[in-house]
């Protein structure tokens, strides 16, 4: 797993302020627009990015005779809160509504999920690289310590999918 603080942590802005990094990347909202409207292509880009760094650290991994397996796994579809990471992210672009916030993280994860995926498959050959699917694991708000990180039974959740993988 990698990737969300690399494009969610906290930046500065030109007055000094911090926000989360999802901010640099989303459209101001104007009425009418969805969540393809609001992310911006570079996103898309900064995640390619992270995805080969990924692709890199596999190689490595796998080279090491020791290596038996590599598992890879995104992230569960998250409930924005009024954090840095997302919520004031999204509501400093003016989209406040949570129905549109939840749309958002659900294709910001669809997207990092699609280029784990790739990367675990381009390793097919080998039989050592898999790829966990956990966008739906934890699927209660309930289970969020925060907006990105579940509590322990929702980490305990993924913990079980990663194991049956193993």
């Amino acid at each position: 797993n990698g990737g969300g603080n690399d494009i969610l942590g906290g930046r500065k802005m030109a007055d000094g302020s911090q926000i989360g990094g999802l901010y640099f990347h989303l459209n101001q909202y104007s009425a009418g627009m969805g969540a393809e409207d609001l992310i911006k292509p570079s996103l898309g880009l900064e995640m390619d990015g992270l995805a080969s760094l990924i692709r890199q650290i596999v190689t490595l991994a796998l080279g090491f005779g020791s290596t038996k397996k590599v598992i890879l796994h995104g992230y569960s579809y998250p409930f924005p809160r009024n954090d840095i990471w997302l919520g004031k992210p999204m509501a400093r672009r003016g989209i406040t509504s949570e129905a549109l916030q939840r749309q958002i993280c659900v294709k910001l994860m669809d997207r990092w999920h699609d280029r784990l995926a790739s990367v675990a498959q381009g390793f097919s050959s080998t039989r050592r690289v898999t790829y966990v699917d956990v966008r739906t694991c934890v699927p209660n708000k309930s289970e969020w310590l925060d907006e990105i990180h579940p509590n322990s039974d929702g980490f305990k959740t993924i913990a079980k999918l990663i194991r049956q993988a193993m």
